[in-house]
């Protein structure tokens, strides 16, 4: 996330695999496909969060491994471009991962829902 959030993207994609997939949840109030793939659609949508978002980063507040799976909590900081409103907000993330890789993340807006995607209980 470090790298992300210092704007060195090749850095931060280069932990994806070529073929990453990205999966959203379709409650997301964005404007966007549901799935995202690859590399360049991952950039893209990072496109599209700086096109939106100001001051934008990801802070990680907590990880729960789950062997080919990890669940990462993320806050989302930042405020609308359009609206100069505040944005702080929580998200879950479950990666898979394969040879040292992420080679997909479902996002939740609910934890319960990730933690069972992620075959984990609290």
């Amino acid at each position: 996330m470090s790298a992300y959030n210092s704007g060195d993207l090749d850095k931060a994609l280069s932990f994806f695999d070529p073929q990453i997939e990205w999966r959203l949840p379709p409650d997301l109030a964005l404007d966007i496909e549901s799935v995202v793939r690859g590399r360049d659609g991952v950039r893209e949508f990072w496109a599209m969060l700086d096109d939106t978002f100001g001051d934008f980063r990801l802070e990680i507040g907590s990880f729960d491994d789950a062997g080919e799976k990890v669940l990462v909590t993320v806050r989302l900081l930042g405020y609308g471009k359009r609206s100069g409103a505040p944005v702080a907000t929580e998200m879950h993330q479950v990666a898979e991962l394969r040879d040292g890789r992420i080679t997909r993340v479902d996002f939740f807006l609910n934890r319960a829902e990730a933690l069972e995607a992620a075959g984990l209980r609290e």
